[in-house]
């Protein structure tokens, strides 16, 4: 199962990394089409906005594993290491109906979406294509949110990334 889980993780953090690498070549496509070559690049914008949507969606569920969400810890910080746990378990719990919550609304937004029929402007795809994004990313970060939530549950050491402000 470890190894399963590995492969999921590295899988993850390649999808995002190359799709935030190909954002970038468009972008850079774009600018080269219309100042350089004075000629238009009609879809460089919106593929540009898709690919950085999807990238971030994905990179939801990476930062959902690696518990580097926003959060508030003065509180628990406070508390003995009993309560600490017991505020992190509740933590997670709360995340899960968040995030269950998002990927069932998402869904219906883009079965909505599917069944209008609506196409992008420039690229002409179906528009669900696009909203796709939101309960793929939501669905990762459900399976994130769970396996977080056993870690907690076994006081297992959590990977956590911090970043001083």
């Amino acid at each position: 199962m470890r190894k399963i889980n590995a492969i999921f993780e590295h899988v993850e953090e390649v999808f995002s990394i190359v799709l935030f690498s190909i954002m970038c070549l468009v972008v850079l496509w774009s600018v080269i089409c219309r100042f350089l070559l004075k000629i238009p690049f009609s879809i460089g914008e919106e593929l540009a906005r898709y690919l950085m949507v999807y990238g971030i969606f994905v990179g939801v569920s990476i930062g959902v594993r690696r518990n580097s969400h926003l959060g508030v810890e003065a509180f628990a910080s406070f508390l003995p290491a009993a309560g600490q746990h017991v505020v992190d378990i509740i933590s997670q719990i709360l995340s899960l109906i968040l995030y269950i919550a998002f990927f069932y609304f998402s869904l219906l937004l883009t079965a909505n979406i599917f069944q209008n029929g609506q196409i992008s402007a420039a690229m002409q795809i179906p528009m669900w294509i696009a909203y796709l994004a939101l309960p793929i990313g939501f669905a990762l970060s459900i399976i994130r949110c769970i396996q977080m939530l056993i870690k907690v549950v076994r006081r297992e050491e959590i990977e956590t990334t911090e970043v001083d402000v």
